[in-house]
């Protein structure tokens, strides 16, 4: 089976335009704000600090779905396999049960079983 070569694959790096510095430099004095007093809890002091973050964020989160779903993928066939192979097996069980009920010669009055079963055994063969 062939598979197309997944879009997570790559690393991706989004480049630098004028817009996103602004809401990087927005964010880092958002966050220096709401910490003045303790400047040791602000995680970015700078907007290329904020953006290489968020850029490794990206693909380590990307990188993650894509585990994740090939995890997915994984469990689906082999849960595919296993419910393939147990029908099998009860298709199986259920043939052997309508070949040995088709098999087995019905009981003539001479040779009828003490409990009425309707089947002849090789045991009452009076």
């Amino acid at each position: 089976m062939k598979f197309n070569k997944c879009v997570w694959s790559k690393v991706v790096v989004t480049e630098r335009t004028p817009r996103r510095v602004a809401a990087a430099k927005r964010a880092v004095q958002r966050q220096k704000d709401k910490y003045a007093l303790f400047p040791e809890l602000v995680e970015h002091n700078s907007e290329q600090e904020r953006m290489d973050a968020m850029d490794v964020d990206r693909n380590t989160m990307s990188n993650r779905m894509r585990a994740f779903a090939a995890e997915k993928w994984r469990q689906a066939r082999r849960e595919l396999n296993t419910s393939a192979i147990v029908a099998a097996g009860i298709k199986l069980v259920a043939i052997r049960a309508t070949l040995f009920i088709c098999c087995q010669p019905f009981a003539t009055p001479e040779k009828a079983t003490p409990t009425g079963g309707g089947f002849a055994s090789p045991n009452n063969t009076k």
